[in-house]
């Protein structure tokens, strides 16, 4: 998330001291905490939020990685439809909930040590780049026979 996006809309999304948390790539803000950076020489009660905020994100990386594994189409949603984003993320955790209820239970531990989401995305990627250039190529050749 934009940190400049998270500042902007700090009154309408965080009110009442509520954040969001993000790791060591992101700045400190009100709305987004993000561990102390261990320069050697955090205290003990800075450490102890470290672990803490680790635990809490761990946490929420299975969660995503549950949803993820059950409903491919996260993965590849449209960045440029952003406004859909969280209807579909919401969606699927109301149909993910009644998976749930019906025993319908996916192992975590399963999907996290053999899920490899980053391969999946590049791997689309690399289709969806290929496609590109057969379409280009493609126009090359039909403006090229065009004009001769």
């Amino acid at each position: 998330m934009d940190c400049c996006l998270i500042i902007a809309r700090s009154e309408e999304d965080f009110p009442n001291n509520v954040h969001i948390i993000g790791d060591k790539a992101y700045p400190c803000l009100p709305q987004l905490q993000t561990p102390y950076k261990d320069n050697g020489r955090l205290t003990v009660a800075q450490k102890n939020y470290n672990f803490q905020l680790s635990k809490a994100r761990s946490t929420i990386e299975r969660a995503f990685a549950l949803l993820k594994k059950r409903f491919r189409c996260l993965i590849f949603l449209d960045v440029l439809c952003v406004e859909w984003i969280p209807k579909y993320i919401i969606a699927c955790c109301v149909l993910h909930n009644i998976c749930i209820q019906n025993n319908d239970i996916l192992d975590v531990e399963e999907i996290i040590n053999n899920e490899n989401i980053a391969d999946e995305v590049e791997n689309f990627e690399r289709e969806f780049l290929q496609l590109g250039r057969i379409k280009r190529d493609f126009i090359c050749a039909e403006l090229f026979n065009n004009n001769n």
